[in-house]
């Protein structure tokens, strides 16, 4: 159940201007429901929450969203007055002030005892407190899920071990190649961090993807020296470690060729065309 105050529903339908009898029905689906709870297998008495919203109900969606936009823009509010003022990852990169992901909430401000009397008054308006990162895993962490799923599939236990009938590199080949399409733990990670790639090169224009931009890679994704910095997030870290598998996947799509080079662009191995010939292009 995600725990919304009924009132503050009601401010936020009413803030984005639903008409009233919309507003009315709304409350009246969300302040009726009821739950019971079974204990042993048996049902207790029903009973009536106070407050909240039920997971599953295909209403409850709408109304987060429009309660989390609600915060948004009082964010943005204070931001245009100048009482909150945001930050930057870089000098040169966007700046930003909150960023939502899921149902998590970061706010981003000055160090400064009026931002954080700002973010005080704003979050006291906002009645509702909740509790990805892009990392490589470390190389025991991996081994131990391949052997946690090794274990389930020739049903071992710490007091019962079994032997291994077909090698793990078998197992984990698609089922066209005589495997049953198990993955490696350490290979899923790596083809994961090199989407985050290509993630970035989809849609640069993302908040995430022009901050990580703007202070790791001014010069592109493609930069050939952006393996060479060693510090950094670890949104960075894991971008620079899927960067070469992402690399190698990279195919061309010409179609009109506005934006490719014939002989100066990457078509096959690790050089441009334009490398293996000597001299001019023409006489």
């Amino acid at each position: 159940m995600i725990r919304l105050e009924w009132g503050f529903i009601h401010e936020v339908l009413t803030f984005f201007k639903f008409p009233p009898p919309f507003v009315d029905l709304v409350l009246e689906c969300v302040t009726t429901s009821s739950f019971s709870i079974l204990v042993n297998g048996g049902q207790l008495e029903s009973f009536k929450p106070s407050r909240g919203i039920r997971q599953g109900d295909p209403l409850s969606p709408y109304l987060f969203i429009l309660c989390m936009e609600y915060l948004s823009l009082k964010i943005l509010e204070a931001y245009d007055n100048n009482s909150w003022k945001a930050i930057k990852a870089s000098r040169n990169g966007p700046s930003f002030s909150h960023l939502f992901l899921a149902d998590d909430l970061l706010l981003c401000a000055e160090a400064s005892s009026s931002c954080c009397n700002t973010i005080t008054r704003i979050l006291e308006d906002f009645c509702l407190q909740y509790g990805q990162k892009n990392v490589a895993l470390p190389i025991r962490v991996c081994s131990n899920l391949d052997k946690l799923n090794r274990d389930f599939l020739w049903v071992s236990t710490n007091e019962r071990k079994k032997m291994h009938m077909v090698s793990r590199d078998k197992v984990c080949r698609p089922k066209d190649l005589g495997g049953l399409s198990l993955y490696s733990t350490k290979a899923r990670n790596l083809t994961l961090l090199a989407k985050l790639n290509w993630r970035v090169m989809e849609d640069p224009d993302s908040l995430w993807a022009k901050t990580l931009i703007a202070k790791y890679c001014p010069n592109g994704i493609m930069d050939e020296r952006l393996g060479t910095r060693r510090s950094g997030s670890s949104n960075w870290k894991g971008l620079k470690k899927g960067h070469e598998v992402f690399r190698k996947g990279l195919r061309w799509v010409v179609n009109n060729g506005h934006e490719i080079s014939f002989w100066h662009d990457l078509w096959v191995g690790d050089s441009p065309l334009r490398s293996l010939v000597h001299g001019p292009l023409s006489s």
